[in-house]
């Protein structure tokens, strides 16, 4: 990428590139699982434990939690997370 392009995508806040809409549409499932899993477990102490086994990467429960809010621990199974606020 060329200096022109980069002071491009800096000073173009808004523009989306196709990577960052590929990441957005990527992360949306990841979203809607979180959510639906709080909406049939809920909270308990202000945390909740979610198995995303099968469903998505590590780097994908990281971002998407944080973007929703919450702190992130690992839990005793694999591809198992606590999330908690």
């Amino acid at each position: 990428m060329g200096i022109k392009e980069v002071m491009k995508r800096i000073f173009s806040p808004g523009e989306d590139t196709k990577e960052d809409t590929a990441e957005v549409s990527n992360l949306e499932p990841v979203r809607i699982y979180i959510k639906q899993q709080l909406r049939e477990k809920g909270l308990k102490n202000n945390q909740i434990e979610i198995d995303f086994s099968n469903v998505c990467t590590k780097e994908e429960v990281v971002k998407v939690a944080e973007e929703l809010g919450f702190n992130l621990e690992r839990g005793e199974k694999e591809g198992v997370w606590w999330l908690f606020r």
